[in-house]
This record gives C-alpha cells, structure tokens and sequence, in this order.
C-alpha cells in the first residue's frame, strides 16, 4: 500500500471552502496533508487520525498573522499547516475536533476584504498595465516608420521562443482574466446578499471549483513555461541580455523583501539565485552554441568581399530570423566601416509552414516594384538615389536586402545565389 501521494491542488481563492471540503474528503480516506508545493502540488502522507479535519482562511501571504489570531487558533484547536497564496491552512490538533473559526459570515466577508482582496485588486492593476505596454510597440511603431503589425509580429514569432508564446497566449490570458473578474463580482455580489440575510456564505459546487481550478492550472501552466523558455532564448537566440538579468536581479530582491515571513527566506534566496545564475550561464555560452549551430538559414556574407557586422540570429518553433550588416573594408582603413560610402543590410525570415509564410509575408508595399522575369522578386528605391534594395521570396523564406551608397555591382545576383544556397 501506499504511504504518500501527489494531488493536484488547483483551486481558485474565492473557492477555498471547497477546498477545505477536498482536504476534509482526503482526510478522511486516510490522507494527511505533507505540504503543497508551488500552489499546486499537494503531497500526502497515510495516516491512522480519525479526527483530522482542515480549515482554510484568508490570508495577506506579504504579512504574518498577528499573535492574538495565531492563538485563537491554538486555543480551538488549529494547528498551521503552510499558506498557499491567500489561504492559510490549518489542521485540528490529534484529540480534538474544533470548530471553525469563522462562524460569522460578516466577519469571513470583511476578513476577505482585508487580507485579500486588496492585494489581488493591485495585482490585477498590475497586469492591466503591464499588458497595453506589450502591445504598445505593435500600436506605436507603425506610426513612426514603415512597419506593419503584421510585420512586427512576425519579426518577434521568429526570433524569440518566449515572445512567441506571450503572443499566442496574450488573448487568452485576457479572456481569463475578464471572465475572472466577472466571476469575482458575482460571487462578491452573492456574499453581500448573504451577509445582508444573516446566511452563511454560499459555497461553490466540486464540479464548479474544479472547472475553474483547471483553467487556473492552464493559466499557471502558460506562465511557468514562459519562464522556462528564458533559458533557451537567452542560449539560442541571445533575447536575453546581460542587463535582463541585472533587472531581473533587482525585481526579485524587491519582492523577496516585501515578503514578512522570513521562514523560507533563505529557500526562496536560494532558488532564485539558481535560476539567475543558470539564466547568466545560457547568456555567456550563448556566441559557441550559436557558432556550433548556425540555425535554418545559410550563413553570412551574402556578397562577396565583405565584412559582416552586428549579425544576430534566431530560431523558435515556427520560423528563423537573422539580420547582419555588410560593408566592404578600405585597405587603408583596416576593419572599419568609416570612410566607405556603401553599405549592405541583410534580413530573413523563413517558416516552416506556407500558411506562415503567406501570413509573415503579406502584401509587398506600395513602394516595391516587381523585377520582369524574376518572380517573386521586387525592387524598392528610398529616399534618395544612392538608397535601395530588393525583396526576393523562395517558399518559405523571405530576404529583404537594403543598400545605401555606390555598390561595386548590382547585388540581385548574389542574393539570389544566397537563396540557392539554402
């Protein structure tokens, strides 16, 4: 027979006398609550109680309890288990069969207020800020030169693994988010009538909290796996910066030092200390893996006799992106671009699906004329005389090359012997 077990403990805050009555049916198969880790995994244990019961209450998980509450507790008989996000968890002490604490559903509904509530409503802020500043360089970059949305969301789908899955999931999480709220105010709405009527606060059905509970556990699921594709981005890809980290240093120090409980602390420095310093490892060893593989598409220069710089390349799920600059070197200027008056802007996209493609690639702008007898190859002119370039398709891939100055030859050749070559 068993002696421990794994459960899934995925149940919303507004739900956690439903989960109070999960805990209660666990114990009274003969399962002892361990500890739950990350909000979601809970370990059990086999034990013999016949008396054990759990009470779940409100909790601010940035502040702890005040000693009067904690022995109020004691005295009925409760027991701290752990907390998990806005709940704290008690168990009844061997011998006894206490009471709930909360008997007064006036008192439950002002606790939630205050130890809940407003910390979520900030959260909440939080994220309804955070999400128009993701979006805002889809909003204001096209204004400001000649991108398209379309175009800028295709440049982050191919370049960038954590990008990718912020933009699949960026509806959803708003959806989630607005039927949330909606079901916040509703329940909230339901407690006032309760507390009006002198009733007991009306409690969720097990199929109910299990419906929201696993859309919570997709929710949770989604964020954690963005977390985890820092590491190949930052490995891969080089979206990860050595400043990243810095940043991501300062932000986890200042939300440690929020926390009031210092009985985890050196666990939780710990841990995030791991994941910065294996973060920090992806990014130093990021220039020999990328070396070591190239990616999908050929490699730099595409013409001849060149100097490449600040070339960048990236390679996710659905496409490749890479993006250089060539300029031909003076002999008497050695390795640098000063005093040549032309130079070569390299970029290309290719996707694994046509469908991609077709999307990424859209319609070619106003501005790009078709080069006769070439096919899916346009010629585009800038500001100036000296400023041009081509934009040439091959299936899946795309290559934009941009030129400015007095080129020894006409590039098209060479960009099309590029394109062979992949």
């Amino acid at each position: 027979m068993k002696e421990t077990c794994w459960k899934l403990f995925c149940y919303l805050i507004i739900d956690h006398r439903a989960a109070q009555a999960w805990l209660n049916r666990m114990a009274e198969d003969g399962w002892e609550l361990v500890h739950i880790y990350f909000g979601l995994f809970a370990r059990f244990r086999r034990t013999e109680r016949t008396d054990l019961s759990y009470f779940l209450d409100w909790a601010d998980p940035k502040y702890l309890e005040t000693s009067d509450y904690l022995q109020l507790c004691s005295d009925a008989g409760w027991e701290p288990v752990q907390t998990v996000d806005y709940l704290n968890l008690y168990a009844s002490r061997p011998g006894t069969s206490p009471a709930p604490i909360q008997t007064d559903s006036e008192l439950e509904y002002r606790r939630f207020r205050q130890k809940a509530l407003r910390r979520m409503a900030l959260g909440g802020v939080i994220a309804f800020v955070v999400t128009p500043l993701i979006l805002l360089p889809l909003l204001l970059l096209p204004s400001s030169a000649n991108v398209s949305p379309q175009e800028i969301a295709a440049g982050l789908l191919s370049s960038s693994l954590t990008s990718s899955l912020i933009l699949f999931c960026l509806p959803f999480w708003l959806a989630g988010g607005l039927a949330y709220l909606a079901l916040l105010a509703g329940r909230l709405l339901r407690w006032r009538q309760a507390v009006k009527d002198g009733r007991q606060l009306p409690v969720p059905t097990s199929r109910t909290a299990g419906a929201w509970g696993k859309l919570k556990l997709l929710g949770e699921f989604s964020l954690s796996l963005m977390l985890l594709l820092l590491l190949p981005d930052a490995l891969l890809n080089g979206a990860i910066s050595l400043s990243n980290v810095i940043g991501l240093l300062i932000g986890c120090a200042i939300s440690i030092s929020l926390y009031r409980d210092n009985s985890r602390l050196f666990r939780r420095v710990l841990c995030t200390a791991g994941c910065l310093a294996l973060l920090l490892l992806c990014i130093l060893l990021h220039s020999p893996v990328r070396n070591a593989f190239p990616g999908r598409l050929p490699p730099s220069p595409v013409l001849a006799d060149t100097r490449v710089i600040n070339e960048t390349r990236a390679d996710t799920l659905l496409g490749s992106h890479v993006k250089w600059e060539e300029f031909f070197p003076r002999p008497d200027m050695g390795d640098s671009k000063i005093g040549y008056p032309a130079s070569v802007t390299v970029e290309a996209q290719t996707w694994v699906s046509p469908v991609l493609a077709d999307w990424a690639f859209g319609t070619p702008p106003s501005n790009m004329v078709a080069v006769p007898g070439r096919g899916d190859t346009w010629q585009f002119t800038g500001n100036t005389a000296e400023h041009g370039g081509y934009r040439l398709r091959r299936g899946n891939t795309l290559l934009t090359l941009s030129y400015y100055g007095d080129l020894p030859a006409d590039p098209l050749s060479a960009a099309l012997a590029w394109l062979d070559g992949f």
